[in-house]
């Protein structure tokens, strides 16, 4: 019997990739895009694995889980947490721990690695079964071509997407992520039409065509007829599959589904190598009218800021200098208005400029001004000095990770033994200025990104484990006996802040030098930061700008104070402004999955439920109760 699939995803670009590649795979899969109906669904198809998007419009994946895990059922089905938006700092196992999941995955993924978690979660392996029936049919108007090619990018996902508007059917295949040949029955896909376009199409090839009617006819009967030079052939191809994507692009309304029948397109003649934002960016110069334009870009009073976490490298967009200097205009600090007319481009150029970049995820928009790098750092090419800065900051990072391991926790720090609450704090604060992984999240970084993660988990290491006097205590009898110390008796007054211990050693400087732009006066850390990192994301998406930027006050909370802290009151909620723009769905969660026939006495008990549900039933049942008192009242009287 196949296993049963719980999909709880907002997205139906990413919900529809989940849907047929688990069918691949053998399974059954059932729908929901809201949180409160996928813990009706759980209970009611009570399925074998749940895959569960974190980012929910409404109640947040991480609720969803623990409420879940509070049902009878919960404790022994897998579920499995998707980040498909943003990428977190924390490790999957700390995510794991905090909301009691079985297991993480975040963007970018493949869809062999999802398999291979839920098979792991699971404890068996399901063989792929034979394809009876087709692949469920989405709604194009619920989301676009753009977003679905993002999507097959987020997953490298080698599959055929088949999209239909009345009689009209297109199919794009993907390797890799990455579009590389597509077919159409559309009469103005067919070679005559795309011979007229590329100025192929001769009077005398003309009156050929008319003299086969309306039937299809193919390449190779044009070029025996000889109306078509066969040099040629591989060109006008190539530039068929071009147009065919281009044109999807402004598709609006229609359906589309992920065929499982030739996902791969063993029998296409020819295939092409294309930038998915070269053809993205090309499809909408050429298909989107300026109201168009106007409508993908909302409103003019929004911000546009670079994405933290960009969907494709910035060296793929092959800017002009005029590009350039526009996108540097979106660094947090001007509005869309702002950025059109101030921009060396033209009205339109610009407006096709800034939707193409929003539908590729590579810039965003919020409603409050977020001073951030501008896109042409990120498009330096290293040389000369900065090659040799570049190569003296790794070196540095690399020596700084291995005198951490072997350093016990005051000396991670910089600290002597008797170190008080205050210079502990600002150790780990100055070593966080200079070491945390947000400084270091460029490419030119990434052969070094285990040493950068692992400087910041030995760090916290050291930080929580002295700044909690239980904790440190117990660290300090354990040097004692191992000879590391003369006597762990430190006082109590020095341990809980009463004063500056004499003699402390001086912190040291920020070793790394590097360039106070924006980006970095953004990333910098703050004691608030502490409360991110410690909620269960840290710093994981877009969501967490407000509370990484925000200015340091008061002490950082303890791991026992955030342990104790409801799940209502994490500090990682999508903002509602994000819901609505760029690449985040703005219509409202709908159900998928018949649930008509759920029993409300199964909703999780009222200890796993919010305040505000807590709320509204104790209202409820005080009235219930007032009413049936009146009632009773009233027929006493009568009698």
């Amino acid at each position: 019997m196949a296993k049963r699939v719980l999909i709880v995803e907002y997205q139906t670009e990413i919900a529809a990739l989940l849907e047929a590649a688990l069918r691949r795979w053998g399974y059954e899969t059932v729908f929901v895009k809201d949180g409160f109906d996928a813990i009706k669904a759980f209970t009611l198809y009570h399925p074998d694995v749940v895959l569960l998007e974190i980012l929910l419009p409404s109640l947040r994946g991480f609720e969803v889980c623990q409420r879940l895990k509070l049902l009878p059922m919960g404790k022994d089905t897998p579920i499995i947490l998707l980040n498909t938006i943003s990428q977190s700092r924390k490790t999957p196992e700390q995510i794991r721990e905090k909301c009691g999941a079985d297991g993480y995955l975040e963007a970018p993924m493949t869809i062999q690695r999802m398999i291979g978690v839920i098979q792991d979660t699971h404890g068996a392996s399901v063989q792929g079964l034979p394809i009876t029936r087709r692949a469920m049919r989405w709604d194009l108007s619920e989301t676009s071509f753009a977003r679905i090619m993002n999507a097959c990018a987020l997953f490298s996902a080698t599959a055929s997407v088949r999209f239909e508007d009345g009689d009209a059917q297109k199919t794009v295949y993907f390797r890799g992520g990455r579009p590389c040949a597509a077919t159409s029955n559309a009469p103005e896909d067919q070679p005559r039409e795309v011979m007229r376009r590329a100025g192929l199409l001769t009077p005398e090839a003309e009156r050929w065509f008319e003299a086969q009617g309306s039937k299809l006819v193919p390449v190779q009967a044009i070029v025996a007829a000889g109306h078509l030079d066969p040099g040629r052939v591989e060109l006008l191809r190539k530039q068929a599959i071009r147009e065919i994507i281009h044109s999807l692009t402004a598709w609006e309304k229609g359906f589309f589904f992920f065929a499982n029948d030739d996902p791969e397109g063993e029998h296409l003649a020819a295939t092409i190598t294309d930038s998915p934002v070269s053809l993205l960016r090309e499809g909408i110069v050429r298909t989107f009218s300026p109201e168009r334009l106007r409508k993908a870009l909302g409103k003019e009073s929004k911000i546009l800021v670079p994405a933290r976490h960009p969907l494709y490298a910035f060296n793929d967009l092959s800017l002009t200098r005029e590009e350039i200097a526009t996108l540097d205009l979106c660094d947090g600090t001007n509005t869309v208005g702002e950025v059109i007319a101030r921009s060396p481009l033209p009205e339109k150029a610009t407006m096709q400029l800034l939707v193409g970049m929003i539908q590729l995820r590579m810039l965003k928009a919020t409603v409050q001004k977020k001073p951030a790098r501008r896109i042409s750092e990120y498009l330096e090419e290293l040389q000369g000095e900065e090659a040799h800065r570049i190569a003296a900051i790794r070196r540095e990072l690399t020596e700084e990770f291995r005198r951490l391991e072997n350093a016990d926790l005051f000396e991670r720090l910089h600290l002597p033994k008797d170190a008080d609450r205050e210079a502990i704090k600002e150790a780990y604060r100055r070593h966080s200025e200079t070491f945390h992984p947000s400084r270091f999240a460029e490419p030119r970084f990434d052969e070094v990104r285990e040493i950068i993660d692992g400087i910041a988990a030995l760090a916290l290491e050291a930080y929580q484990t002295l700044i909690d006097d239980e904790k440190r205590a117990h660290y300090l009898q354990t040097l004692t006996e191992a000879g590391m110390m003369e006597s762990a008796a430190i006082p109590v007054a020095a341990v809980q802040g009463g004063g500056r211990p004499e003699g402390r050693m001086p912190l040291p400087r920020p070793p790394l030098e590097i360039a106070d732009t924006a980006a970095n006066r953004e990333d910098r850390v703050s004691w608030e930061m502490t409360e991110v990192e410690d909620a269960f994301l840290s710093d994981g998406g877009e969501a967490a700008d407000e509370s990484r930027n925000a200015e340091p006050k008061g002490e950082p909370p303890t791991d026992r104070e955030i342990a104790s802290a409801p799940p209502s009151e994490v500090p990682y909620e999508p903002p509602l402004d994000d819901l609505d723009f760029g690449f985040f769905d703005p219509e409202p969660p709908r159900e998928e999955a018949d649930l008509s026939d759920f029993p409300e006495e199964l909703l999780p008990p009222p200890e796993a439920m919010s305040s505000g549900m807590k709320l509204f039933l104790l209202v409820t049942t005080a009235a219930l109760l007032l009413a049936a008192i009146g009632v009773a009242s009233y027929f006493i009287f009568v009698s």
